[in-house]
């Protein structure tokens, strides 16, 4: 009886690693999916300062000012306009959602 139980809990728990993996797959398809159907959103890590740079000129802000929107300092927003690379993906993706953007890593 007792071995039953322990066999059932282990067969349990490798359906539960197998659907881990299946929702990993699925959630990696669907990311895949929304890159394809969004793909002007996104930016690519290699660019996102360039960009960023651009889009607020054209919205005629100053720096202080887009940082404030995306709640970073202006100094970090000069790291990420000047391409430097020792900024958080946390901060890159604030400004870039600020301005309507998503950051895309692959």
């Amino acid at each position: 009886m007792l071995i039953n139980k322990i066999g059932d809990i282990i067969m349990t728990i490798n359906n539960i690693d197998k659907i881990k993996g299946q929702c990993k797959e699925l959630r990696d398809s669907l990311a895949e999916i929304e890159f394809k159907l969004n793909e002007s959103d996104f930016v690519p890590l290699a660019d996102y300062g360039k960009i960023v740079r651009e889009k607020r000129k054209l919205n005629k802000m100053t720096q202080k000012q887009l940082a404030s929107i995306a709640g970073i300092s202006a100094g970090c927003l000069k790291k990420i306009e000047r391409g430097s690379k020792n900024v958080s993906l946390e901060n890159a993706e604030k400004v870039l959602n600020s301005i309507g953007k998503k950051l895309y890593i692959r």
